[in-house]
């Protein structure tokens, strides 16, 4: 399961990679260290396309 790194800009090299799950924290470190909700939304919305 790939983790660490995985963000809105690389996310489709993982769904086209034949990975069943990924695992992100969805951290924007220009905002904050805690998970940004909208990130972790926006990615499982692209993984349903």
């Amino acid at each position: 399961m790939p983790g660490g790194g995985v963000n809105l800009r690389n996310f489709n090299l993982f769904k086209t990679s034949s990975f069943n799950e990924i695992h992100l924290s969805a951290i924007d470190k220009n905002i904050s260290l805690d998970s940004n909700y909208d990130i972790i939304r926006q990615i499982v919305e692209m993984s349903k396309q």
